[in-house]
C-alpha cells in the first residue's frame, strides 16, 4: 500500500460511510478530561505547529506541547515525538522513543528516522518491517470498504515508503556530479508525481512534505541537489498553503525557500502578492526580479547547457509574466507575443506555452474589425493552429481548449471564398493534415462529433483533409465511433450521405482491414442501425406493446455480435493523467476493454404514452446488466447528444477541483445516439420521472393552468 501511495479517495468510486461527531462539553471522569487535553493538544496547538514554517514559532509551540504533555507521555507520545524531529531536536527524539513503549504513528515512524539517521542497515530495515506492520494494521482492520475511514494510515504508509526512497537514493548516489543529479532529477519526479495522487488538502500534503524534508536533511554530507530539493519542497509548501488562503504560512515557508537559495522561488513571492490583492505591485516583482536574473530583454547569447527542468521552469516565468501584462492591460501586445514566444523558444516540447501563444493569438484575433480578420487574422490563424497542434502533440491538459478551437478556425477558413484563395490557407491544410500523425488519434476522438457534422465541407481541398482524418478515427476505434458516425450514414441530405458511404467502402476495402473483422463489424452495426430505425419509424396504430421476435427479427437474431452497446460510460474518452508521460503514448487505449457488448434482445418493446410514442427497447449486456433504450421518433437528437458531451466536459472540470470530488458533485448523464436527422436512440435512466409531470402536480394544487 505504501508503494502505491495515499491515493486520493475522492478519485475512487468509493461508497461514503457516515461519521458521527462527539461533543464533550461535561467532564465527568479522568478520562474526558484527558479527551478533551488531547483534543486541544492535537487539533489546535499541533495544527498550528504544522502550519507553520516559522522556526521561532515552532520552538515556542513545542516547547507549549512538551509542557502539556509532562506526565503523559506514553499516551500523548506521538504529538512530542513529532514536533522534535521537525526542529531537529534529535536527542529528545531518541530520549521519547526510548522512553516509551507506546507504538503510535509518529513514534514508529520517529524510530525510522533515528535508525535511517544512524546508518546501520539491520536496523533501518527491522524499523521499516515493524513500521509497516504497525502503519498497516488500521488499513486491515478497516477492511476494502472504508477506504475514506484508513486514510490517515494509508499517509502514514505512504510516508515510509518515501523515506525509503529518499535514503536508498541519497544514500547511494554516484561519484560523478552527472550522476548524482541525475539520481537526483529521477527521485523529483517520481516524489511528484506521488504527490500528486494524495488528497490535495493541505493537511496532506504538508505532512509529505514536512517528512521529506526531514528525510534529505538526514544527509551527513551536504549537497547543493539534496539542499536544492529541501528548497523546492519549502516552495511546495508555500504553493498549498497560498491555494489555501493561509499567508502568514505561505509567507514563512517562502523564506525558508529563499534561505536555502531556492530557484524561482520569486514566482511564488509574486503569486502570493497578486493573491493578496495586489496585481499590479506582484507584476513588477515578477518583472524586476526577472530582470535581474536576465530572463527578460537580454540579449547575452549563453552558451551553458541548461537541463530541461531548468527551461521548463524558465518558461513557466516567461509565461506568468506574459499573462500578467496581458491581463494588466498595459503593454504593448508585440511585446506580450514576444515574451509568450520566448517561453516556447525556451521549452520547446512543452505543451503549456505553446497553448498560451496560441491562445494570446487568438484573443488578439478577437478583437481585430471585420477588415483586418480577412488580412492580418488569416496569418493570426495560421499561427495559432501551428501553435494548438504542437500543444496537442506534447500534452493532454488543454485538449479540451485546443482541438475544438483548431478545427473551428480551419473549417470555417475554408467556407470563406476570401480566407480560402489565401496561399496561407495551403499551408495551414499542410499542418492540420501532418497532425493527424503526431498527434495520438484518442485526441482527436474528443471531438468526433464536431469533426462528422462537417463532413459536407464545401471546399474539396478541406474535404479529403477531413476524409483521412475520419478515416483515421475510425480505424483506430471502430466499435465508439461507427456509433457517433450513424447520423450521417442515414443522414436526409444525399451529399452527407454519399461522402459517408465513400470512406467506409475505403476503410473496407484498404488491405490493411481485409484480413481483420473490420469490414465485418461495419456491415454489422449498419444492419443494427437500420432496424434500430425501422423500430422508430415502424406504425404503431392503437398498440401498446411491439414483438422482437414477431416484428424485428433481423434485429433479434444480432445477439452475440460484439457491437458495443452505446452507453454514455463507453463512448467517453479517459486521457491519461496530465502528470503523467503517457499522453504520448499511441497505444494509450481511452476505453474500458471490458466496455459491455449486445448478447440478448428482449422480446417486447413497450410503447411509451408520450406524443411521439417512443419505444423502449431491453437488451441484456455482456457484462450481465440489463440496459433499456428508447427508440425516439421524429425528434432530432443530435443537441441531446452535443448537451451530453458538454455536460461530460463539466464532470470533468469538476473532477479537477478537490471540494467538488470531495461532495461527488457531478451532472448524471446517459448515451444518446442520433441515427439520423429525424430519429435516434436514448439510453434509459431508471428510478427517474420527467420534470413536466413533478410541475404539473403542483400547478394543480394551486389552482395554475399549465
Amino acid at each position: 500500500m505504501g508503494i502505491l501511495g495515499a491515493v486520493d479517495p475522492d478519485r475512487c468510486d468509493l461508497k461514503s460511510a457516515d461519521t458521527k461527531m462527539i461533543v464533550r462539553n461535561n467532564f465527568e471522569d479522568e478520562l474526558e478530561a484527558k479527551s478533551f487535553a488531547m483534543h486541544v493538544i492535537q487539533d489546535v496547538l499541533v495544527d498550528a505547529f504544522r502550519s507553520t514554517s516559522d522556526i521561532k514559532y515552532q520552538g515556542h509551540l513545542a516547547y507549549t506541547i512538551q509542557e502539556l504533555l509532562t506526565g503523559w507521555q506514553s499516551v500523548l507520545a506521538d504529538f512530542q515525538v513529532e514536533s522534535a524531529w521537525m526542529i531537529g531536536a534529535w536527542d529528545d527524539v531518541h530520549n521519547i522513543t526510548a522512553n516509551t513503549e507506546h507504538e503510535g504513528p509518529s513514534v514508529v515512524k520517529a524510530r525510522v528516522l533515528l535508525a535511517m539517521r544512524s546508518g546501520e542497515l539491520l536496523q533501518i530495515e527491522e524499523s521499516l518491517r515493524r513500521a509497516r506492520l504497525v502503519l498497516g494494521a488500521p488499513i486491515a482492520a478497516s477492511g476494502p470498504s472504508e477506504y475514506r475511514r484508513a486514510y490517515d494510515a494509508l499517509v502514514d504508509l505512504h510516508m515510509i515508503h518515501e523515506l525509503e526512497l529518499i535514503h536508498e537514493t541519497v544514500s547511494n548516489l554516484p561519484p560523478s556530479s552527472q550522476g548524482r543529479k541525475s539520481a537526483i532529477v529521477t527521485l523529483s519526479q517520481i516524489l511528484s508525481a506521488r504527490l500528486d495522487r494524495t488528497l490535495p488538502t493541505f493537511r496532506v500534503h504538508e505532512s509529505l512534505l514536512s517528512m521529506r524534508r526531514t528525510a534529505f536533511s538526514l544527509s551527513t554530507v551536504s549537497r547543493p541537489s539534496i539542499t536544492s530539493q529541501i528548497g523546492q519542497s519549502w516552495l511546495a509548501s508555500a504553493k498549498i498553503a497560498r491555494k489555501a488562503g493561509q499567508w502568514q504560512t505561505t509567507y514563512s515557508a517562502m523564506l525558508q525557500a529563499q534561505y536555502t537559495n531556492a530557484r524561482f522561488s520569486f514566482m511564488e513571492s509574486g503569486k502570493l502578492v497578486r493573491a493578496r490583492g495586489e496585481p499590479l505591485r506582484a507584476l513588477q516583482e515578477l518583472e524586476n526580479s526577472m530582470r535581474i536574473l536576465g530572463l527578460v530583454d537580454n540579449k547575452t547569447i549563453d552558451l551553458t547547457r541548461e537541463d530541461e527542468q531548468s527551461k521548463r521552469m524558465k518558461a513557466k516565468a516567461q509565461i506568468l509574466l506574459a499573462r500578467w501584462m496581458n491581463e494588466s492591460d498595459r503593454y504593448e501586445a508585440s511585446y506580450v507575443l514576444k515574451q509568450f514566444q520566448n517561453a516556447a523558444d525556451s521549452a520547446p516540447g512543452w505543451e503549456s506555452a505553446f497553448y498560451h501563444l496560441g491562445h494570446f493569438q487568438d484573443q488578439c484575433y478577437r478583437n481585430l474589425s471585420a477588415d483586418d480578420k480577412s488580412n492580418r487574422g488569416i496569418k493570426m490563424n495560421f499561427q495559432t493552429i501551428k501553435c494548438f497542434t504542437e500543444a496537442a502533440a506534447y500534452g493532454n491538459k488543454f485538449v479540451y481548449q485546443t482541438i475544438p478551437r483548431l478545427l473551428t478556425l480551419w473549417l470555417d477558413m475554408g467556407e470563406r471564398k476570401v480566407s480560402a484563395e489565401n496561399p496561407l490557407f495551403d499551408k495551414i491544410n499542410s499542418v492540420v493534415a501532418s497532425s493527424i500523425n503526431s498527434i495520438p488519434v484518442y485526441k482527436w476522438f474528443t471531438a468526433f462529433p464536431q469533426i462528422v457534422s462537417r463532413i459536407g465541407h464545401p471546399n474539396r481541398v478541406v474535404y479529403l483533409v477531413l476524409s483521412k482524418l475520419i478515416s483515421s478515427v475510425i480505424r483506430e476505434y471502430p466499435n465508439q465511433a461507427l456509433w457517433f458516425f450513424a447520423s450521417v450514414v442515414n443522414s436526409t441530405k444525399p451529399n452527407r450521405q454519399q461522402r459517408v458511404r465513400t470512406i467506409l467502402d475505403q476503410l473496407k476495402s484498404s488491405p490493411a482491414n481485409t484480413d481483420s473483422n473490420f469490414p465485418g463489424l461495419i456491415t454489422s452495426l449498419h444492419a443494427m442501425i437500420d432496424e434500430l430505425l425501422r423500430i422508430c419509424n415502424y406504425p404503431i396504430g392503437d398498440r401498446k406493446t411491439l414483438s422482437m421476435r414477431r416484428d424485428f427479427p433481423k434485429l433479434l437474431g444480432m445477439k452475440e455480435s460484439n457491437i458495443l452497446i452505446p452507453l454514455q460510460s463507453s463512448l467517453t474518452v479517459n486521457l491519461p493523467p496530465v502528470s503523467s508521460m503517457s499522453h504520448r503514448d499511441k497505444r494509450h487505449n481511452p476505453f474500458d476493454p471490458l466496455s459491455p457488448t449486445f448478447t440478448v434482445f428482449y422480446d417486447e418493446i413497450e410503447i411509451m404514452h408520450s406524443l411521439a410514442k417512443p419505444r423502449k427497447i431491453t437488451v441484456n449486456g455482456s457484462d450481465g446488466i440489463k440496459y433499456m433504450f428508447l427508440a425516439k421518433p421524429k425528434d432530432d437528437l443530435r443537441k441531446d447528444a452535443r448537451l451530453m458531451d458538454f455536460n461530460g466536459i463539466i464532470n470533468k472540470l469538476l473532477k479537477t477541483n478537490s471540494e467538488s470530488r470531495r461532495r461527488q458533485l457531478h451532472i448524471r448523464t446517459y448515451g444518446v445516439v442520433a441515427l439520423n436527422e429525424e430519429c435516434g436512440v436514448i439510453q434509459w435512466v431508471p428510478n427517474t420521472i420527467p420534470v413536466r409531470p413533478v410541475l404539473l402536480k403542483y400547478y394543480e394544487t394551486r389552482n395554475i393552468p399549465a
